[in-house]
């Protein structure tokens, strides 16, 4: 063999054995397990990810929760170049126990030993949010007013679905902005899909405070999908963080919003942008209408709108609305730009439409769709909302159609009776209740013609399969999917006073009866027939009622309710009965699902975290 081609081969032969030595050297540190850092200064501890984000320690009493993302598997801790160390049985804390209180010792500089307690919870399953804000915190965030911020989403594997450094952030909401827990509204630099969702620059992200299950809101959205409502609003569960601090589970939500994706009714707001700019100076407000005083308008103004009906006391917190002659008030979503004369024409349509409902006059169904009106009206029957018709209550109008549509729905954490204790029997009907005078009386007028009637149970008899669908198999796959986010959820906000129940699976439980009943009953109504049966346990559940003197206990069949006659008498200034674990009022329409330990109000009781004694 010529030399030259030896030294060649062996060259090759040698530069091929150094690539796939440094390539199982790569596989093998890909591998090796990456620990995570933990950093801890005066109390205060911080866990670096391997992807660099940081994830701050919750502290809550005597315990600090550690509450990670879904792609954060690692069980290997670092705690190389921290001030202080944390130490499990007398040596250094290097492994990670998820879902374990341990206890633990903080080693300080000078060489002190301060006990602790400390418990590491990991998400699975959901994406992760990551909201950054330069130079200020979670608590200096407006209602109003944008902040700057940098968000980063990572889906469940670790990828990352979203990166951003010119985004903004803002409150929304009306009472639950006054929540600890707040939700709110992000605008991104520019238009991006999240979490596989259609693209769009503003999203919403719902808190579900009221929601202990953090199930309704995307129950209804879907279902209002499935059964075909030509919008309803896609989502995703995600975990927020707000400067490397937890902040808990929350619905990532497209916002309502005219677009082709979405509502494409006509874009009248883009178009008046794209003709002329406005100010506050050109706002205009009378007792009729609230709009913008401008010279020019668009050639055809006949849409689209999206309408809001709201209660009085909202009205001037919009800049475009209107009111009708029988003080109805509604907002104009979109446009909220709209001119005075845009204002005027959408209020003389929806004159025109509120006298067709009084006279009940047969052209209202040449008007109105009735598709969107059935479907509309159902789902939020069927889901039982004590919000029906007295607050974000949106229609529509498309460009060059006569024909109002409802929808999209929205704002649905009051369903299932998670509003008022009454609220919790489930037999009525959303059409009439103590709120019937903030209502807007349409669907009501509707339901009391024959021929509409009947046509609603034709349309109920179609939604059928996807109600029973969700009943016997599809909340369990939401719960499936959430369960690890809604326990760390309970421990960062606590059980709160807005949960009837200890446990996670009886808030769970509780939704499927309630269901089940619903469609039951409203089966029973409209001569239809279900495969759905009430999900009931042969066991019963110990109920004590704590007074000064004695305990007084009462064994009550599973999913029964408790009797107002086995209340004990309360002490001078107690106003009620109330649940140890959350301080939930005492209601004769509640089911009993688990143990239970009532005590008086005002007796200097607090709320409890999950897995406590009460």
């Amino acid at each position: 063999m010529n030399v030259t081609r030896f030294y060649r081969l062996f060259i090759l032969i040698t530069l091929l054995g150094i690539a796939v030595i440094s390539v199982l050297f790569i596989i093998r540190d890909r591998r090796k397990p990456v620990p995570l850092h933990l950093m801890v200064s005066n109390g205060d501890a911080v866990l670096e990810l391997k992807d660099g984000e940081l994830i701050r320690g919750f502290q809550h009493g005597e315990t600090t929760f550690f509450f990670l993302p879904s792609y954060s598997d690692q069980t290997l801790l670092d705690q190389g170049g921290s001030s202080q160390k944390i130490l499990y049985r007398d040596s250094l804390l290097s492994e990670i126990r998820y879902d374990t209180f341990m206890s633990v010792d903080v080693l300080d500089e000078s060489g002190g030993l301060t006990p602790w307690e400390i418990i590491f919870l990991r998400s699975k399953n959901l994406p992760a949010v990551y909201i950054n804000l330069p130079d200020t915190s979670a608590e200096d965030i407006q209602h109003d007013t944008y902040s700057p911020a940098s968000i980063q989403i990572r889906l469940a594997d670790g990828s990352v679905n979203y990166k951003g450094n010119h985004d903004q952030i803002k409150g929304r909401g009306n009472s639950t902005w006054n929540y600890e827990k707040k939700p709110y509204s992000i605008k991104l630099s520019e238009k991006s899909s999240l979490c596989d969702m259609a693209a769009s620059r503003k999203w919403v992200l719902l808190a579900d405070r009221n929601d202990p299950s953090k199930l309704l809101n995307k129950m209804v959205f879907d279902t209002q999908r499935a059964v075909g409502m030509e919008y309803a609003p896609d989502s995703r569960w995600v975990n927020l963080y707000i400067n490397g601090s937890y902040n808990g589970l929350y619905l990532l939500c497209e916002k309502i919003d005219i677009d082709e994706s979405k509502l494409n009714i006509g874009d009248l707001e883009k178009m008046n942008d794209e003709l002329r700019r406005i100010s506050e100076s050109d706002h205009v407000s009378t007792p009729a209408l609230r709009g913008y005083d401008t010279s020019s308008d668009p050639e055809n103004i006949s849409g689209g709108y999206l309408l809001e009906y709201i209660p009085e006391q909202s009205y001037e917190n919009h800049p475009c609305g209107f009111r009708l002659d029988r003080d109805l008030f509604f907002a104009l979503r979109s446009p909220d730009n709209a001119s005075l004369s845009e204002v005027s024409y959408i209020r003389s349509y929806m004159e025109d439409i509120d006298s067709l409902f009084t006279q009940k006059s047969p052209m209202l169904k040449q008007k109105i769709d009735y598709p969107s009106f059935a479907k509309r009206f159902l789902t939020e029957e069927f889901f039982y909302n004590y919000d029906f018709a007295a607050g974000s209550f949106y229609f529509y109008k498309k460009a060059d159609s006569d024909i109002l549509f409802a929808g999209p729905g929205w704002d649905y954490d009051n369903v299932c009776g998670y509003s008022l204790d009454r609220w919790s029997d489930p037999e009525g009907s959303v059409l009439i209740s103590q709120r019937a005078d903030r209502r807007l009386e349409w669907d009501r007028l509707l339901y009391e013609d024959e021929a509409y009637r009947k046509y609603l149970v034709s349309v109920f008899s179609d939604m059928l399969p996807v109600l029973e669908d969700l009943i016997s198999t599809g909340i369990d796959r939401y719960v499936s999917e959430i369960r690890p986010s809604l326990e760390m959820e309970r421990y960062r906000w606590d059980v709160g006073d807005h949960s009837r129940y200890k446990e996670t699976d009886s808030d769970i439980r509780y939704i499927k009866l309630f269901l089940e009943k619903r469609l039951i009953f409203l089966c029973g109504k409209w001569d239809l027939e279900t495969g759905i049966s009430v999900e009931s346990a042969n066991t019963s559940h110990t109920v004590t009622f704590r007074t000064e003197d004695a305990d007084i206990s009462y064994q009550i069949p599973d999913a029964e309710t408790i009797p107002e006659e086995l209340l004990p008498g309360l002490p001078d200034g107690s106003p009620r009965w109330v649940c140890r674990h959350s301080m939930y009022p005492y209601s004769p329409y509640i089911p009993v699902l688990e143990d239970v330990v009532f005590v008086p109000q005002d007796s200097g009781y607090e709320s409890i975290l999950p897995g406590e004694n009460d």
